[in-house]
């Protein structure tokens, strides 16, 4: 069955007749076409997208095969096309992505059909994912790879946080990679126990714990790493927790198999942190995809089960504010024996003189 049928037979144990696919994501996961102002409507013998003249030739060439791609006329707009060819067909209930349309739509929607919301339909045949799609995350990060050896290099005391962001994603571009996963997160010293802190103009300095998170788009598809570097002479006590980090980590990706419940995980890291786990306080990993965070959350309030083929991150932290942060990540693959990693980078704990 392919992606399309799958995602129409979401929609037809609903009741409906149609399925409007409005999310971009989505529809490049349907499709292939990554563009703008486009709507997907599925029916059980039709996969269709819909756009304007400046997006025609782009949805063209870029959608699968089976997916048969209509210009809208410039005098109506997108929906309003959409819904006359559903009352032409005489369709009643349609089901919609109710987490990706306005207020407006939903209005629109009502005045022809019976809609029906569904959330996260198309997301949850995301989770898994193919071969294909996992070769174009590991070609992700083999980019990352080298953005460490960059960072391994250039990462020194005497420069700015904001510096460093700026140079790195360059560089990864320069090599091939479509765009940045996410905002770069460099942190420095007491910027590093902030999880989601912002590159600044905060000098790096020895001795500086710096917690480095980034990762790139490649064909679509986002890989997301961290590492956390220590420049030159550091206190036992950043030692300290940077190896129970790196451990933790270590003993979490041994315990990943199909069938394994992901609170069951975050409860590990949990124990393993010991005294230092009332310091972590962030889910430990998320699914990674056409979108850098999705489906799984790998959090202790989740009821996910890993499933052979899901990717997902693994990143414990500890943060002591107003001190430092350490936080180890890796992109992995969940395999029917454990995982393969796709971010194979050294974490010994890099010593940067």
């Amino acid at each position: 069955m392919k992606k399309w049928q799958k995602a129409f037979e979401i929609a037809t144990l609903k009741g409906c007749d149609a399925y409007i696919i409005s999310n971009p994501i989505n529809i490049r996961y349907l499709s292939g076409y990554r563009g703008e102002a486009s709507i997907i409507v599925l029916t059980e013998n039709s996969f269709e997208l819909f756009t304007d003249f400046r997006c025609l030739e782009d949805a063209e060439r870029e959608s699968v095969k089976d997916c048969h791609v209509y210009e809208v006329p410039g005098n109506v707009s997108l929906i309003d096309f959409i819904l006359s060819r559903l009352k032409g067909k005489g369709i009643k209930k349609v089901a919609f992505e109710s987490r990706h349309v306005t207020y407006e739509f939903f209005e629109k929607l009502k005045t022809v059909v019976d809609p029906f919301p569904i959330s996260n339909g198309v997301e949850s045949l995301r989770k898994v994912k193919t071969e294909d799609e996992i070769e174009k995350i590991r070609k992700a990060g083999l980019l990352v790879v080298e953005g460490y050896e960059w960072l391994a290099e250039n990462l020194k005391a005497g420069v700015s946080e904001r510096h460093v962001e700026i140079q790195l994603e360059a560089f990864l571009k320069t090599l091939g990679a479509e765009e940045r996963a996410f905002p770069f997160i460099i942190a420095a010293g007491e910027n590093g126990a902030k999880p989601h802190a912002r590159p600044s103009l905060r000098v790096i300095r020895e001795g500086d714990c710096v917690v480095c998170d980034y990762g790139v788009m490649y064909d679509g598809y986002n890989v997301d790493v961290t590492r956390t570097f220590l420049l030159g002479r550091v206190s036992s006590k950043v030692m300290n927790v940077y190896e129970r980090v790196r451990d933790v980590q270590e003993q979490v990706l041994i315990a990943i198999k199909p069938g394994v419940e992901v609170r069951k995980l975050h409860e590990l890291s949990l124990k393993l942190l010991g005294k230092w786990g009332e310091f972590f306080k962030h889910s430990l990993g998320h699914g990674v995809g056409l979108e850098v965070h999705e489906a799984p959350r790998l959090s202790i309030s989740s009821d996910e089960v890993l499933e052979e083929g899901m990717v997902i991150t693994v990143e414990p932290g500890v943060y002591l504010r107003g001190e430092f942060g350490v936080r180890i990540e890796d992109t992995v693959v969940v395999r029917k024996d454990g995982v393969e990693i796709l971010t194979p980078i050294p974490k010994e704990g890099v010593l940067c003189l």
